[in-house]
């Protein structure tokens, strides 16, 4: 039975060209998020890498740590990934659950920001990630990864690679991040956030509704239009507008 939404990959070949697709090395520091019983962490331990896996479930984080005992190059940690104080580490490999793919997709996008990432998802979430602006599938997740990552999707995985088996197909991808990838500013997330629970409208018109005005050079785009390259001048703009406004007073 799964533990916290999690399928347990069983297939050796899939694990063995997960590792592969990761170009690891000693040097390397490996952050792999939800551990399971520690399957695809002895193919990463295997490559001489120091390993930082992580597992949310108490019962299979001990479980994991007995069976990886033999792996001295390996720390297994109890919690949320996401939330933890990590160690550095430069490249991430993982089989996550299903149900944290958008939270870790922004926070390697926004935060974490590895070399590479090698991580098999869902393939519908996949599919997102390789979405073009402007397409359906085209999501706040599909910008924040593209302004930071080159998306590389790689092999479709079927559901007898996991127990208990899912009821979709997934597929590795991986991320290689850009030579310079943007940082975008707080404000400008949280307006991103806020934008495309309107991505179907003209820019213009959804910042209208925001209460913010539209920079001249994006007007005629919709929300789910707005490219990596856009959003320095969306950026720029917000910033120019807000300093202009008075603080509210305080009673």
């Amino acid at each position: 039975m799964a533990r916290l939404g999690q399928h347990f990959l069983r297939d050796e070949r899939v694990a063995e060209r997960m590792v592969e697709l990761a170009e690891l090395g000693g040097n390397d520091v490996v952050l792999e998020v939800g551990t399971g019983d520690g399957f695809l962490t002895r193919f990463i331990a295997s490559t001489g890498c120091r390993v930082v896996t992580v597992e949310l479930d108490p019962f299979l984080a001990r479980r994991a740590r007995e069976a990886l005992r033999e792996y001295p190059n390996v720390t297994v940690l109890n919690g949320d990934a996401l939330s933890l104080d990590l160690p550095p580490f430069n490249k991430v490999v993982s089989s996550p659950p299903y149900y944290i793919s958008t939270r870790l997709l922004r926070w390697l996008s926004l935060r974490a920001r590895p070399e590479l990432a090698v991580l098999l998802l869902q393939e519908e979430f996949a599919e997102k990630l390789t979405a073009e602006p402007g397409e359906d599938r085209y999501v706040l997740t599909s910008l924040l990864i593209r302004s930071c990552y080159r998306v590389e999707p790689q092999f479709k995985v079927g559901r007898s690679a996991f127990s208990p088996r899912p009821k979709v197909t997934s597929r590795v991808v991986v991320l290689r991040r850009r030579e310079d990838p943007m940082t975008p500013p707080e404000s400008l997330v949280d307006v991103l956030r806020r934008l495309f629970t309107l991505r179907r409208k003209k820019l213009a018109r959804a910042l209208k509704e925001l209460g913010l005005s539209c920079p001249p050079e994006l007007e005629g785009l919709r929300v789910r239009e707005l490219a990596p390259e856009h959003l320095p001048v969306l950026a720029a703009h917000l910033a120019d507008e807000l300093s202009t406004r008075s603080p509210p007073e305080r009673s």
